[in-house]
């Protein structure tokens, strides 16, 4: 991921492409974006199903691949229908990587290592990402777009060839935890988190939209990923209009992110280990809307990475943990199909994120930012409580009930 993220660019700077290529109204470009996001979701819920059945190393490869040779295609497209029929078809490639990304993350780690497991990932992302950005901000304020794509493509071919050369093409470890109960049978009861009922109920949750956990955390943590999609759609155009920065600019001031992510991640994830997950994630997601609802009251570039570094911070202690609260609840035979299911959330909220906030910015350029805080004041109660809902404490003498493996 390492290879793969150093050389994402295109879809950073996908917005600009857009309206400056191509002279596409922001309201064109946003739309673009949030109908590319459908192909998204169908590649995650068919990339979870594919790296279930056939590997998650397997759907690594085949989708990598498939995902460099789309880029190319793209390059080319030259019409409104060209573009976003290419665009949905590489966003369908794109995320069915993802969740046999997280899963052979996951399988590979030991169940008490799953939290810095998912951190280590992002630091390797992050530390491609605080590169891609920089060099495409550079090579988009010379219009050498075509370089883009050619470096994109290249970046997946090499992460493809390489993950075959480590891991070849066999089938990824499975470990064998007893039963088919959820992480979050028996385990779970006895640190309190599910009662007998739902430990039972549990076991039968081969799909992740037959979860009631997954389907409420999904539903509220999707509002935070509203706010945090405008990273790479919105922003770019309040900062080049706005706050008056160049496309190097852009790039080197997004790339603050992904440099405090390698710096500060794993320390922090280690901090947090000892706090309630879905308390963390809640505080992380506040940190996101509020970072982002800075924007609009201050006009400097040190403003600006004030504001990045809040969100930056709201991230570290969201989306890992997100992850390894989604592996709690799978087990070895559905763990692609949820990790694909978070995907999914995030995909959907490309379908809302980038048309709503461009919208909005239609209307004034500061309503995305204001629309961010109250998103915050809204989702952060909600994640926060969303423990009471779906974990009780079990009484002592009734752990014994629950049954063994």
């Amino acid at each position: 991921m390492l290879i793969n993220r150093a050389g994402t660019m295109v879809l950073v700077f996908f917005v600009l492409y857009l309206t400056n290529v191509f002279g596409y109204s922001d309201q064109t470009a946003g739309g673009i974006i949030s109908i590319s996001a459908l192909g998204g979701i169908a590649g995650a819920l068919f990339g979870g199903w594919f790296a279930d059945r056939f590997g998650s190393v397997r759907a690594q490869l085949i989708f990598l691949t498939l995902t460099a040779i789309q880029f190319l295609f793209l390059m080319r497209a030259d019409s409104l229908v060209g573009v976003t029929a290419m665009l949905v078809v590489l966003m369908f490639f794109n995320e069915a990587v993802r969740p046999g990304l997280n899963a052979c993350c996951l399988e590979y780690s030991q169940p008490e290592n799953q939290k810095r497991s998912m951190g280590l990932l992002r630091l390797a992302v992050n530390l491609g990402m605080a590169v891609g950005p920089v060099m495409g901000g550079f090579l988009a304020e010379y219009d050498a777009w075509d370089w883009m794509f050619l470096i994109d493509a290249a970046s997946c071919f090499a992460a493809s060839i390489l993950l075959f050369v480590v891991f070849g093409l066999g089938k990824s470890p499975r470990r064998d935890f007893g039963s088919d109960d959820c992480i979050g049978g028996r385990e779970q009861v006895q640190s309190g988190r599910l009662d007998n009922d739902e430990a039972e109920k549990s076991q039968t949750y081969l799909s992740p939209w037959h979860d009631p956990r997954m389907l409420r955390f999904g539903a509220v943590f999707m509002l935070t990923l509203i706010v945090f999609i405008q990273f790479g759609t919105t922003l770019i155009k309040y900062l080049e209009e706005v706050y008056g920065f160049s496309e190097s600019q852009i790039g080197l001031i997004e790339s603050l992110n992904p440099i405090l992510i390698v710096a500060f991640e794993m320390v922090l994830i280690k901090r947090v280990e000892k706090f309630s997950t879905v308390k963390v994630i809640a505080f992380g997601s506040l940190l996101i809307c509020l970072g982002f609802g800075l924007l609009p009251f201050g006009s400097s570039a040190a403003f600006c990475l004030l504001a990045v570094t809040v969100w930056t911070f709201g991230e570290m202690l969201s989306f890992p943990l997100a992850t390894a609260y989604v592996a709690e609840l799978s087990n070895d035979r559905n763990r692609a199909r949820y990790q694909g299911f978070i995907t999914v959330i995030w995909s959907m909220a490309m379908v809302v994120g980038p048309f709503l906030g461009l919208t909005l910015y239609g209307i004034d350029k500061n309503l995305p930012w204001y629309a961010a805080l109250v998103i915050g004041a809204i989702s952060f109660p909600m994640i926060w409580n969303l423990e009471r809902r779906i974990a009780k404490s079990v009484p002592a003498k009734k752990i014994a009930d629950v049954p063994q493996a």
